[in-house]
């Protein structure tokens, strides 16, 4: 329906919500909207001035058939985008991988904890893990736990990768008080495997998934770009 007379805008605000406005509600982007009404999995109840308004019984139909999962496709989209706290990529990694075990186990730690990881706090637990990596490959078998924060103490050298480490940690301070408090995090274990990025699905897996899709950020499974790399002459 293509209302051409002209509105008020008080009358608007009271009776109806814009296209916009219920994308915003529903947490998807307003094209998300125009493609639902386009494909006729919702209905607006006017335009005006190339704008869709659907009236407050209609915004509530939507949510009602959404959240009952009669309409799925609307139900699986605004999950993904209303997903908060922690995610995990299982392709990113080869399935077999003992590191995928280890990195479920951290996301377990973190949720059953309700722990409200910061970037800091991310880059720690990733800092960990390549202190790790960086033991079984100099084969510093003298070191048997604590590598991270034995590393923050500087009883452990890594040359040239410290620099590395280092870009992870804003203070060694909050960093060791940040192991005190969570010492389970930093018990899980992790070993060396070539062609194996451990460290990006840790951090990708740990990173809020709402605030990755607002950076638009997506994650390329190694093993697809060794094929694409592979491919080139």
């Amino acid at each position: 329906m293509d209302i051409t007379e002209n509105l008020s805008d008080n009358w608007l605000k009271n009776n109806f919500i814009s296209g916009s406005k219920l994308a915003e509600i529903l947490a998807v982007s307003e094209a998300t909207i125009r493609n639902w009404i386009k494909s006729g999995k919702i209905s607006s109840d006017f335009t005006q001035n190339s704008i869709y308004y659907f009236s407050k019984n209609n915004v509530q139909n939507i949510i009602n058939n959404i959240s009952s999962g009669k309409i799925n496709t609307l139900k699986s989209r605004r999950n993904k985008k209303h997903i908060n706290g922690n995610s995990f990529y299982n392709d990113y990694i080869p399935t077999n991988s003992k590191n995928l075990q280890s990195v479920q186990k951290i996301i377990k730690i973190v949720s059953e904890n309700k722990i409200p990881l910061t970037k800091n706090e991310i880059q720690y637990i990733v800092a960990n893990c390549a202190t790790q990596l960086l033991i079984h490959k100099n084969n510093l078998t003298k070191f048997s736990n604590n590598f991270f924060m034995q590393y923050l103490n500087s009883n452990i050298d890594f040359g040239q990768y410290n620099c590395f480490i280092n870009d992870l940690i804003d203070n060694k301070t909050c960093a060791q008080n940040f192991i005190k408090k969570y010492p389970q995090i930093f018990e899980v274990k992790f070993s060396l495997k070539k062609n194996e990025d451990v460290l990006g699905l840790l951090y990708i897996s740990l990173f809020d998934l709402r605030e990755r899709k607002a950076k638009g950020s997506y994650y390329t499974p190694t093993n697809v770009i060794q094929n694409l790399i592979g491919n080139l002459h």
